[in-house]
């Protein structure tokens, strides 16, 4: 049995980040606005700290169901972040989650009312070359000399948006909906 959380819960632990992935080296916004005016878009998802099921990666059997599906127990992450906190608990340890939903929710409660600077752009950019360099590393993607890891920062905006459509393509088996590099020059 399966202990997921409530769509309650979902809303409330999205709020609390602002509606952006809770991973520092992320932060992608993991929800907008859809073509209609009446709908949005959403693309984060509420991730276990400690699984869900037996099964699962870092199950804690000391917890109860209700302590499993609690928010506290629950982090927003954007789907790719979540797909790589899911596969891999070596490298995504309970601590090191919960760390993350802490620095993200301080983060939150800093900005609300204030507005962004230029420099917070270049930023998110930067967080931006550091989650695909953890795509690329972590599904093994190599090319040609030019799409290394170690020469990631040698390439332009246009190759690096190039090399995140494939990275979502080899994950998903699909072309990216959201390219974040794309509109960026």
């Amino acid at each position: 049995m399966r202990d997921n959380f409530s769509k309650e819960v979902k809303r409330v632990i999205a709020e609390r980040v602002g509606f952006c992935c809770s991973n520092p080296s992320c932060r992608a916004r993991t929800s907008g606005p859809q073509i209609d005016p009446t709908k949005s878009l959403k693309v984060g998802v509420a991730a276990h700290i400690t699984a869900a099921s037996p099964t699962g990666l870092r199950y804690n059997p000391a917890l109860s169901p209700e302590e499993r599906k609690h928010a506290e127990n629950a982090i927003w992450l954007c789907q790719i972040c979540g797909k790589l906190v899911d596969n891999d608990a070596d490298r995504f340890p309970e601590g090191l989650l919960r760390n993350w939903k802490r620095q993200a929710e301080a983060e939150s409660l800093s900005t609300i009312g204030k507005t962004h600077s230029p420099v917070d752009t270049a930023s998110r950019l930067a967080l931006n070359d550091q989650r695909l360099k953890m795509v690329m590393e972590h599904y093994g993607i190599r090319g040609t000399p030019k799409y290394m890891i170690d020469t990631f920062d040698d390439l332009t905006t246009a190759e690096k948006a190039e090399l995140y459509d494939k990275a979502v393509f080899l994950k998903k088996g699909r072309k990216s909906k959201h390219n974040p590099y794309l509109g960026t020059e």
